[in-house]
């Protein structure tokens, strides 16, 4: 993953210096309000920017174990229950933690062998995506040093439902708009149910159009000779809803047990690589020169 983000870091860097030099300038001529809200609102939140993943997808895709393929290890727990399964948060740190934060009150540190007891018994779900109970769980933040995450990557696992339109109204208003990428996961066996097609219609296209990536889990059931033919029906069926769909058949399991290559997952990496960097990674930077620049008018 390095040469590309080795070049948005050293554009980030670039970018920083030209604002921090604005900053300076401001300070001489006395402009200290001016100053601060570059300092403060500009570069600040540059410096903090993280590029955001959002995994989604119907209970039972494979969708957490494909997060943890792409942590390299079973990180996070699977076989949760649609009922009391959580969001959760995954950044990088040298060592394995998991803090809890709810809706009120202190986030909470938890021990990281404990976290997939914590989701098995997860505040329970209602109809509509809604917690129960007095002061239910926002979500929780894995800490994880996987090699991926090093790049300013947050990942976020959503909880499967089964059916996305009874997904939270906090991932489809909130996390999917404010993501860097989703990547949409169903499954090999059954492609695009009528659920999946419903969601991609009405709740994902129109806000998200261009940064998905269609994810197809448990591809490992194809076999070699109906492969070309099954990939080519996915695409076919999303190209119905969406011009050019970027598709990549994964088996997580193969990854894990190391083949990542053959599994299509370094396909998949090389992909989001280049996505993050260069597209996203562009607009972050514009975004935070036009800031600087807007201040100083």
């Amino acid at each position: 993953m390095t040469s590309a983000f080795d070049r948005f870091n050293s554009r980030r860097h670039e970018v920083i210096e030209a604002l921090g030099a604005l900053e300076e300038q401001a300070k001489e001529i006395g402009a200290s309000s001016l100053a601060s809200r570059i300092g403060r609102e500009v570069v600040d939140k540059l410096e903090a920017d993280r590029f955001h993943l959002v995994v989604v997808g119907e209970f039972n895709h494979g969708k957490t174990t494909f997060v943890n393929a792409l942590l390299g290890e079973n990180a996070l727990p699977t076989g949760v229950t649609p009922t009391t399964a959580v969001i959760h948060h995954v950044v990088y740190a040298d060592e394995p933690g998991a803090t809890i934060v709810r809706n009120e009150g202190e986030p909470e540190d938890v021990a990281f062998a404990k976290l997939a007891e914590l989701v098995a018994k997860g505040d329970e779900v209602k109809e509509g995506g809604e917690q129960e109970g007095d002061n239910p769980i926002r979500h929780v933040e894995v800490r994880y040093p996987a090699e991926m995450l090093e790049e300013r990557i947050v990942l976020v696992d959503t909880p499967g439902v089964n059916d996305l339109n009874l997904q939270r109204a906090d991932i489809t208003y909130k996390y999917i708009p404010q993501s860097d990428a989703v990547l949409f996961v169903i499954d090999a066996g059954q492609p695009l149910k009528e659920s999946e097609r419903l969601f991609l219609r009405d709740k994902l296209l129109g806000q998200s159009r261009d940064k998905i990536i269609f994810v197809v889990g448990k591809a490992d059931i194809w076999k070699e000779g109906e492969r070309d033919e099954a990939l080519a029906y996915v695409k076919g069926e999303l190209s119905k809803l969406i011009e050019g769909p970027v598709v990549f058949p994964i088996s997580a399991q193969k990854a894990l047990e190391g083949d990542r290559e053959g599994s299509g997952l370094d396909a998949l990496v090389r992909h989001l690589t280049g996505f993050l960097a260069e597209e996203r990674g562009r607009i972050m930077l514009t975004n935070a020169l036009g800031e600087g620049l807007e201040a100083a008018r």
